[in-house]
């Protein structure tokens, strides 16, 4: 991880005009991105994935290896 988010109470809304939000913004190695946030109208988590790569099987392979990060993470916590 290059970057790290400030939380909701350190929240930085840098020149977005956009209020705080309960989302974790995760800067990755080579333009990567994790972005977790709660559900507006769920009990549930939403995770996105930005992939960055010189090529589509790069990209695929990235988002690939994102991906079952992120599930065997999710599946490690939530007995899924």
């Amino acid at each position: 991880m290059t970057q790290s988010p400030d939380g909701k109470d350190g929240c930085r809304a840098e020149n977005t005009g956009l209020p705080c939000a309960d989302v974790l913004e995760y800067h990755l190695k080579g333009q990567n991105k994790l972005i977790i946030r709660p559900s507006g109208t769920e009990p549930k988590i939403k995770v996105y994935l930005s992939a960055a790569g010189k090529s589509n099987a790069g990209v695929e392979a990235i988002n690939t290896t994102l991906t079952n990060a992120v599930f065997n993470l999710v599946k490690s916590i939530a007995f899924i």
